[in-house]
């Protein structure tokens, strides 16, 4: 940890960012209450990202993460290694299927600034980057990640080089494909 104008620096920290993708049947679920008010839409809305936001920060946890802000629709946390973000991420993607819910997730490993309860920085802001270019359903990391993360028994699939809206150059990323680790 280092100290930066009255910031908190950590090195290695893990950054993820999540959101959920409705499903065509989720979004009919909660359309259909419509029809009898629009309080009940809200409330079938904030019942399903409540039970998201749950199950969210107790994956999290278990794999020795720190929430770190419900984001809407997605949560952020940090990890203390790569291989668990990873696993996290494919991990609730999994379970979110439960509900018909899809997630696109999106990790990168770096450094973050705290600032308070929060983390910032340029990191944060790829991991954002990265999530928006998974395909519902999909985990994808950052070559830094997977490079970092390759002791754990994780498989990928390379999916090229992409431009990450605001960032400078191509980030290569890749797709998890499985989330059976070899420890956690």
């Amino acid at each position: 940890n280092v100290a930066k104008g009255g910031a908190e620096m950590n090195v290695g920290d893990v950054t993820i960012d999540q959101s959920i993708n409705y499903s065509k049947d989720q979004k009919a679920w909660v359309n259909n209450r419509k029809a009898t008010g629009n309080q009940v839409r809200v409330n079938a809305v904030r019942e399903l990202l409540s039970w998201f936001q749950g199950v969210a920060r107790r994956r999290i946890d278990h794999y020795r993460g720190r929430h770190i802000a419900d984001t809407g629709d997605g949560v952020l946390a940090i990890f203390d290694s790569p291989g668990r973000a990873v696993i996290c991420g494919g991990d609730l993607s999994e379970t979110v299927k439960a509900r018909d819910l899809q997630l696109r997730v999106g990790v990168h490993t770096g450094e973050v600034e705290w600032v308070g309860g929060n983390i910032r920085g340029r990191e944060v802001h790829v991991a954002a980057r990265v999530m928006a270019e998974a395909s519902p359903g999909e985990t994808l990391v950052t070559e830094t990640t997977r490079s970092l993360a390759s002791g754990w028994g994780l498989e990928f699939e390379d999916r090229g080089e992409r431009t990450l809206k605001g960032l400078e150059g191509t980030w290569r990323l890749s797709a998890l494909l499985t989330t059976q680790p070899v420890h956690t």
